[in-house]
């Protein structure tokens, strides 16, 4: 196990993806380390230098490729983030994954641009593919989108920008007082 133990800068050639997947019987969070697998081994044909963190515990399969470093639980969850240069959200279509929204909210929390599929995007209404967040259906292009990104921190820091507009949508502290506005108004009635 290999923690994240520092920002990469863009000096580094290294480039860090990084995925919340816990391998704890839930089968969409499955099927979402699978597609990143092979979305691994899609970018790493082209781009060696491209890595792909697993944070989250559970019996983690072997990595399909060298670019792959499963990290199992880590301590500051907020830091490791912000050390990773985009987030993921591989779902593929037949995952239907409630708790991914949750995942998307941290990394929209901490500004970060996320390469997520339809299935990973479902129910965060605000975001929009090419301008708060990266919109890819499969492994070939969601591995073309990320050695793009890897290649233009020009057009990932757009992205980020773009996030950081929208995060405040996301804010539970906003939310929990919408929510309570709307039971006050029902306990009214």
């Amino acid at each position: 196990i290999v923690p994240i133990t520092e920002r990469h800068s863009t000096t580094n050639p290294e480039f860090i993806c990084l995925a919340t997947l816990p391998q704890d019987g839930f089968p969409s969070n499955e099927m979402a380390l699978e597609m990143l697998q092979q979305i691994a081994i899609e970018t790493y044909k082209q781009n060696e230098q491209i890595k792909f963190y697993v944070v989250g515990g559970g019996k983690m399969p072997v990595a399909k490729s060298p670019n792959i470093v499963y990290t199992g639980y880590v301590e500051n969850l907020r830091a490791t983030i912000l050390q990773a240069d985009i987030c993921l959200m591989p779902f593929p279509p037949d995952a239907v994954c409630g708790g991914a929204r949750n995942k998307f909210c941290d990394y929209i929390a901490l500004g970060k641009a996320v390469v997520t599929t339809t299935e990973g995007l479902r129910g965060m209404e605000v975001l929009q593919d090419e301008v708060n967040c990266i919109v890819a259906e499969d492994v070939v292009t969601s591995a073309a989108k990320i050695n793009a990104l890897a290649g233009n921190r020009e057009k990932l820091r757009t992205i980020e920008q773009g996030v950081l507009q929208v995060k405040g949508y996301y804010n539970w502290e906003e939310r929990a007082r919408h929510v309570e506005t709307i039971f006050k108004q029902l306990l009214a009635i």
